[in-house]
Formats: C-alpha cells, structure tokens, sequence
C-alpha cells in the first residue's frame, strides 16, 4: 500500500518585446535551463535572418518576435515540451513543465536582447516550488506490526495487539 503527496507549482518567466529598432538588437541571446537542465541559447535576428531552429526572427512590429520565440522554444531542437509559453502581443510567459523551486534554474541573456524588450526577463524562473511528492511503503507482517518508511529512509513500526 502506498500514499503521499502534496501540491506543487511550475516557475514562470515573463518578458515584454517592445517596439525599439530591431536592427539595433540582431543577434540578441537568451539562454533558457528546464529543471532537467536542458539548455538551450535561443537568437534574435533583425532581416528575416533566422537560419536555424533556435534562432528566430524580430519582425516588424513587437508581438513578432514574442510569437516566433515561441515557436523556437517549442521546437524539438529547442526545449521540446520541457518549457511551454503564453504569448499575448509583445509578452510572453515561459512556463517550466516539471515543477522547480523559484531561482533554480538560471536564465541568462546579452545586454542587446535586453535591447528589445520592454520589460526584461530577470535571473531566473521565479514562483514554482519543487515537487515534493513522496510515498510512503506500509507493509503488514505476520507478527501484527505494520511498518511505514517514508522516503527518507526513516522506519516507523507500530506494533497491534
């Protein structure tokens, strides 16, 4: 027999692109970590000068590059599932699929991504907390114990009459 759980919640990034010279802005990074620790640098290009799949392209106006981003991200070659989005215009919500404490996987970006944006996406993923499920093994015996071990290894026996 076996029980446990409790509630966990996934980390969010959020940023906003805003309507500056995308010229200025060509060849931006954000480098993004899903809690397995998948990494993956995902580019900026001005021009229509995306050529790979995580790279993507600025467009003219700011709801763009929020929409193609997500399509990089969501690519088998970019985090395929293991980071999801929510694009609204210019701002896009980035959402860790497995559950991970807020701050445990860094984000990192170049000053000329922070460039386009309006609001920029910050350090790290913040707002989830890590999964804490657990379960507990209860093992009835002949001698009328039953004996409860959690996943930390501690033994509980409780002994009936």
């Amino acid at each position: 027999m076996s029980s446990g759980g409790a509630s966990t919640s996934t980390a969010t990034a959020t940023l906003t692109f805003g309507d500056t010279e995308f010229d200025d802005v060509n060849n931006g990074t954000l480098t993004l970590v899903s809690t397995d620790g998948t990494s993956r640098v995902y580019t900026i290009r001005n021009d229509a000068g995306a050529s790979t799949n995580l790279e993507f392209n600025a467009g003219a106006s700011a709801s763009v590059p929020a929409a193609n981003l997500a399509v990089a991200i969501a690519h088998a070659d970019g985090h395929n599932g293991k980071l999801t989005t929510v694009v609204d215009g210019a701002k896009i919500t980035i959402t860790q699929a497995v559950a991970g404490a807020s701050g445990n996987t860094a984000i990192t970006t170049a000053a000329s991504f922070d460039n386009a944006c309006d609001v920029n996406i910050g350090g790290a993923f913040s707002g989830g907390t890590a999964s804490t499920n657990s379960v507990y093994a209860l093992l009835y015996n002949s001698t009328s114990t039953i004996t409860s071990t959690n996943p930390g290894g501690a033994t509980t026996n409780y002994r009936f009459n």
